[in-house]
């Protein structure tokens, strides 16, 4: 991805890897559930409720990429 650093705080950094932590366990978990939920209904092809899901899955993936790049690129300063 970006070869560019991230100046940021030790504090900074510390709570985007434990933000990055929850995406990846509690986040993930949620939509994982909501997905099984939403395939039980049956017809996923006229699912809301998937499709809303698989989206938010998506963009969660996304964040979690960005916070990964974020924090291997970081640079700690003060």
């Amino acid at each position: 991805m970006s070869k560019d650093k991230f100046k940021m705080s030790q504090k900074r950094y510390d709570e985007l890897v434990k933000e990055l932590n929850e995406l990846e366990t509690t986040k993930m978990q949620e939509i994982t559930e909501r997905l099984k939920e939403a395939r039980d209904f049956g017809d996923l092809s006229e699912d809301s409720e998937y499709d809303e899901a698989k989206t938010e899955q998506g963009k969660l993936y996304a964040k979690i990429a960005e916070y990964r790049n974020v924090i291997e690129n970081a640079e700690i300063v003060g």
